[in-house]
């Protein structure tokens, strides 16, 4: 557990950290919701309510938003614009008139938090293409992105697009060359598929595979990579 204090006094701070030490290992025993009671409990004892909520305004805040993006991830039947409209609504409720600044100075994890959710990618990965970009634009205008921001994620979202696909085509190859070649044969042709398909950066690609590292084994996370 790392805090950064401000405005404490040096005794509450030093109490505080010997309660953490010496509560260490019953804290790690505990259940996420039990753990965050017991330090909410521990702090304003030791620093009182009002400033304790002061103290760790940025972690409460943050966890309330973890915790509504796990409501919103759970709901079952809800589209992509429902649960962007919660998580707006989540957002507002947390920083309230600090919303605007909070969203100015955090907009991209804001964004991306949003986007990994296993319900948001289900629907982005059953999209066509055309209508995943407009789902995507939609997030990122509704998020406050601007028409100059919006061209370049579409950029963006065409070019790793267009990788994933020279990248499926790889692997595939890849398989295939692997049913029919083995040893410094089968290398050897690898390292032809790979300049083929990479070009200057099949170096790269050839130290990935060495350590065991697939890129493009890896799940696509849609406006994420």
């Amino acid at each position: 557990f790392i805090v950064i204090y401000t405005r404490t006094g040096g005794c509450n701070r030093e109490e505080y950290e010997e309660w953490l030490k010496s509560n260490h290992e019953r804290l790690r025993g505990l259940g996420e919701r039990e753990r965050r009671d017991a330090l909410r409990e521990a702090r304003s004892r030791l620093f009182g309510e009002g400033a304790a909520d002061e103290i760790w305004a940025s972690e409460q805040n943050n966890q309330a938003i973890s915790d509504a993006l796990a409501a919103i991830d759970a709901r079952p039947d809800a589209t992509t614009g429902d649960r962007l409209a919660q998580y707006k609504e989540s957002l507002q409720d947390t920083y309230q008139e600090n919303t605007d600044t909070f969203l100015q100075n955090h907009r991209q994890e804001v964004l991306d938090r949003f986007l990994a959710l296993h319900s948001v990618q289900q629907e982005l990965s059953s999209l066509p293409l055309a209508g995943r970009s407009a789902a995507l634009r939609d997030v990122r205008k509704g998020l406050g992105l601007d028409d100059a921001a919006l061209a370049r994620w579409d950029a963006l979202d065409h070019e790793r697009d267009n990788r994933w696909e020279v990248g499926r085509k790889y692997m595939a190859e890849r398989t295939a060359l692997a049913k029919q070649y083995s040893g410094e044969a089968l290398e050897a042709h690898i390292q032809e598929l790979r300049s083929r398909y990479f070009g200057a950066e099949a170096p790269t690609i050839a130290n990935e595979e060495a350590s065991g590292f697939f890129r493009f084994d890896r799940p696509r996370t849609y406006g994420l990579n």
